[in-house]
C-alpha cells in the first residue's frame, strides 16, 4: 500500500521552447491544457509570432506566456534574460524542450541560485548527425552542463538508446515519455464545408488523389527523396497532388526542385496552414520522410488520428509509431523507388488506405493520447520536486513479506522492522535557527528538496521523513548497507585504519585545548575516535542509537550508552570534552540537541564535532553530487557561519573552525572522482594499473568543517 502526502504549495514550472512553430511548441501546449492547475503553476516561455503556437493559445490554458526569443537581438542579451526571468520567479522547475532551448536555458541556470530542478526533453536527438567539429563542441557542451540536468526526457525509445550510446547522459537520469496529442480535433468526418473549401482552394476536383506531408522544411525532413518518388508516379497517377505544408529554410530550394523535375502541377509548397485538421481530412495518404534523426513526429500522429495511412522512412522513433503492413508502409531511408512502390499501392487501393487508417486511429487513440503524455510528465515533475504540490511521497512504504520497502526514488533500500501502518509520515521542516517555515527552494537533489532560510541561510531538507522512520535507519544493517550511497556504510568495519588515522590528526590539530579528564563521543560507530582518543583522557564513553554499534564499542572495552543523548543517564557536567564526527547533520532539533550537550560538560568544557561544509570548495564543485548529499539521512547542512550563529545561540564560544581532511585509500578517491565526472570506465581501468598502491593512505579534503567550541 503506497503512503501519499497532501501538502498546499503548488509547484512553479517554466516551460521553454525555442520556436513558437513545431512539434516542440505543440507538445508545450499539450502540457499546458492538461497539466493541473490546483498543483501547478505554469509559465510558458517562446518566441512570439502568428505562424505557431500563438500567445492566446497558451493563455486560453491558463498558463502565464512570457515572450522570449533567441533569434533576436544579442545570444548573450537573451541568455540573461531568460536567467533574470528565472531568478525573479524562483521557478521551482524549469524544462527545456529541444537542443537550442536547453543549450541557452542550463546555461542560464548556472547564473541563478538557487538553482531550479531542471529537465531537459530532446525532441529529435541529432548530435550523432552533426558534422564532426560541431559534435565535438555539442558533445563536449553536454558534458559539462550534466551535473545541472536532472532528468532527461526522450520522446521514443529509439531516441533513448541513441542517447545512452553517445555516453552524454547516465542511464539514471533518462527516462522515456512518448508524445501524445488531442486526437479528438482530427476525427473524421471533421468540417465538411472546410474539408470541400480545403479542397477547392487547393484547386482539386473530387476524382483527384491528395498526398500530405506536414512538417518544418529543414533537417532532417528528406524532401528531395519525397520529390523524386512523385516524378516516378506522374506517369501512373497523373491527377495526384502533393501538398508539402510547412516554413522552413529548405523552401526555396525545394521549390526549384519541383521545377527542375517539372512537377508545378503535382507537388505544391503551401507554406505554414492553420487548418492541418481540414488538410487531413481532405487527404488520401499521408507521408513524412526523413534521413537522420527522428524522435516521435506529432504529424505523423495527426495524420493517423484523422484515419490517413502513413507511408514513412524507417528513420529514428517512425518504426514506433508506424507499424509497417498495419497502419501504414516503412520504407528504407533515401529509396524513392520503394517510397513511390508504396505509395502506387495505396493510391491504387481504396479497401487498403481506408483499413490501414483505422487502424492508426485506434493506434493513436490507445497509445500516444495528450492525457497520458501529461500524467506520465506531471508525475516526473513531481519526483524531482517533493512537497511543492500534492504529490505521491518519494519515501513511500509498502509492506513486503513484514518489511518495509523504500521505492526507487530514494534509492530503493529495504528497512528490517515490521512497520504495520504500511505508510510513511511525513514533516515539513522549520529553520533549526529562527524557525521559519521552509519557503525557498535551494536545490533539488535524489527527489528531495533542500529549503534555505533566507535569515540565517542555513540549509535542511523538508518535507522530511518523521523523526520515527528515520530512527529505523540505525536499527539494524546500518554499518553494512548494501548501498554506499544513500544509507549507512557498506563496510564501516574495513574502514578502521584510515578513520583511527584521521581521528588522531584531529586530535593533535587540537591538543593545546584539551586537558585530559573525561571523554563523550556521541554517534560513536565502531568506537574508532574513542581508540584514537583513549592515551589522552582518563575516561572514554561512547553513545550510539545502533544497537550493532554498541556492541562493537564494548567488545573493544569502552563503556557505552545504548540510545539518545537526552535518555541516558549522565550526570550533569560530568563530561570535559563531547565529540561527534560525521552526526550533527543527521540531528533534527539541533537547539535541544546542543541543550543537552551543555548539560552534561563541565563549565568550559569544549564541544569538538565535524560535519559537512556546504560553502567548501569540493560541495561547490561537486554540486549535486555531493557525496554529504546522502539522503534522507542528512537532514540538515551548515555553513561556516550558519553554525556558528547556532552554537552560539546555545551558549558556546566558538574557538575555531577548520577544513577537515581525511585519510581515504588511493581506489576510494578514484571511485569518488568517477562518480563526480561520469568516468567510471576510465578510472576502473587506472585502479586496475595502480592495484599494488590501491591501499595507499591519501590525506584529502572531504567537504566538511572541524569545530571546537567551548561552553560559556
Amino acid at each position: 500500500m503506497l503512503g501519499f502526502l497532501c501538502l498546499k504549495k503548488i509547484l512553479s514550472i517554466l516551460e521553454f521552447v525555442a520556436s513558437s512553430r513545431g512539434g516542440g511548441a505543440v507538445h508545450v501546449l499539450e502540457l499546458a491544457r492538461r497539466l493541473d492547475l490546483s498543483r501547478f503553476k505554469l509559465t510558458v516561455a517562446m518566441s512570439s509570432d502568428e505562424l505557431g503556437v500563438t500567445e492566446d493559445e497558451i493563455t486560453a490554458t491558463g498558463a502565464e506566456f512570457h515572450p522570449l526569443d533567441l533569434t533576436k537581438g544579442s545570444p548573450i542579451g537573451q541568455l540573461f534574460r531568460l536567467a533574470a526571468l528565472i531568478r525573479s520567479r524562483r521557478f521551482d522547475l524549469v524544462h527545456f524542450h529541444g537542443a537550442r532551448a536547453a543549450f541557452w536555458g542550463r546555461l542560464a541556470c548556472t547564473l541563478v541560485k538557487p538553482r531550479p530542478a531542471v529537465v531537459y526533453s530532446i525532441h529529435g536527438f541529432s548530435y550523432p548527425f552533426y558534422p564532426g567539429f560541431k559534435q565535438t563542441v555539442g558533445y563536449l557542451f553536454e558534458r559539462l552542463v550534466r551535473p545541472i540536468t536532472d532528468l532527461v526526457v526522450c520522446v521514443s525509445d529509439n531516441e533513448k538508446e541513441e542517447a545512452l550510446r553517445s555516453g552524454l547522459f547516465p542511464a539514471s537520469r533518462v527516462a522515456v515519455i512518448k508524445n501524445g496529442i488531442s486526437s479528438e480535433r482530427f476525427t473524421t468526418p471533421a468540417n465538411v464545408e472546410g474539408i470541400t473549401g480545403c479542397r477547392s482552394g487547393l484547386g482539386l476536383n473530387d476524382d483527384q488523389r491528395l498526398l500530405v506531408m506536414g512538417c518544418r522544411l529543414d533537417r532532417p525532413r528528406d524532401l528531395d527523396v519525397c520529390v523524386k518518388a512523385m516524378a516516378r508516379l506522374k506517369d501512373a497517377f497523373p491527377d495526384t497532388r502533393l501538398v508539402i505544408a510547412g516554413e522552413g529554410p529548405e523552401f526555396l530550394r525545394i521549390q526549384n526542385l519541383i521545377k527542375l523535375h517539372r512537377l508545378e502541377h503535382a507537388v505544391s509548397l503551401v507554406g505554414f496552414r492553420r487548418d492541418m485538421p481540414e488538410l487531413l481530412a481532405a487527404a488520401d495518404v499521408f507521408m513524412l520522410t526523413s534521413w537522420g534523426w527522428e524522435g516521435l513526429p506529432l504529424a505523423v500522429m495527426e495524420a493517423m488520428a484523422a484515419e490517413l495511412p502513413v507511408v514513412a522512412t524507417a528513420a529514428g522513433g517512425l518504426p514506433e509509431l508506424v507499424k509497417d503492413g498495419e497502419t501504414g508502409f516503412l520504407v528504407p531511408i533515401g529509396d524513392d523507388f520503394k517510397l513511390a512502390e508504396k505509395l502506387s499501392l495505396l493510391l491504387s487501393n481504396a479497401d487498403l488506405r481506408q483499413r490501414l487508417g483505422q487502424a492508426g486511429r485506434e493506434r493513436v487513440v490507445t497509445m500516444f493520447s495528450a492525457h497520458r503524455m501529461a500524467q506520465e510528465m506531471s508525475n516526473r515533475y513531481l519526483e524531482l520536486t517533493p512537497g511543492c504540490a500534492s504529490s505521491r511521497n518519494p519515501l513511500s512504504m509498502s509492506a513486503d513479506k513484514g518489511k518495509v520497502r523504500w521505492n526507487d526514488c530514494a534509492g530503493g533500500y529495504d528497512l528490517t522492522k515490521d512497520d504495520s501502518s504500511g505508510c510513511c509520515p511525513w514533516e515539513e521542516a522549520v529553520c533549526p535557527i529562527c524557525g521559519r517555515p521552509s519557503d525557498s527552494l535551494w536545490l533539488v537533489v535524489k527527489g528531495f528538496s533542500i529549503m534555505r532560510c533566507r535569515d540565517c541561510r542555513l540549509a535542511f531538507v523538508s518535507p522530511r521523513p518523521s523523526e520515527a522512520v528515520l530512527a529505523k535507519f540505525y536499527s539494524g544493517g546500518y554499518f553494512t548497507s548494501d548501498s554506499e550511497i544513500n544509507v549507512g556504510y557498506q563496510n564501516y568495519g574495513s574502514m578502521e585504519p584510515e578513520l583511527v588515522k584521521t581521528f588522531q590528526r584531529r586530535l593533535k590539530e587540537i591538543q593545546g585545548f584539551i586537558r585530559g579528564g573525561r571523554l563523550l563521543d556521541v554517534g560513536c560507530g565502531y568506537g574508532y575516535f574513542l581508540q584514537a582518543a583513549q592515551t589522552l583522557f582518563s575516561e572514554c564513553w561512547g553513545l550510539d542509537v545502533a544497537p550493532e554499534a554498541c556492541e562493537q564499542v564494548r567488545r573493544r572495552g569502552f563503556p557505552v550508552f545504548w540510545g539518545r543523548l537526552d535518555e541516558a543517564s549522565f550526570e550533569n557536567e560530568q563530561f570535559d570534552l563531547v565529540a561527534m564526527s560525521d552526526l550533527f547533520e543527521h540531528i533534527y532539533r539541533p537547539q535541544d540537541f546542543l541543550d543537552q550537550v551543555k548539560r552534561v560538560l563541565k563549565p568550559d568544557g569544549l564541544l569538538y564535532l565535524t560535519t559537512p561544509n556546504m560553502a567548501s570548495v569540493l560541495a561547490k564543485i561537486s554540486g549535486r553530487r555531493w557525496v554529504s548529499f546522502k539522503l534522507p539521512e542528512h537532514i540538515v547542512y551548515y555553513t561556516p557561519s550558519s553554525i556558528s550563529k547556532i552554537l552560539s545561540l546555545a551558549g558556546f564560544e566558538v574557538l575555531s573552525i577548520t577544513r577537515a581532511g581525511q585519510y581515504c585509500r588511493l581506489d576510494f578517491i578514484l571511485k569518488r572522482i568517477a562518480q563526480l565526472v561520469h568516468l567510471e570506465g576510465v578510472t576502473s581501468g587506472l585502479t586496475k594499473r595502480l592495484q599494488k598502491y590501491r591501499g595507499m593512505m591519501i590525506y584529502a579534503d572531504s567537504g566538511s568543517m572541524n569545530v571546537l567550541a567551548r561552553r560559556k
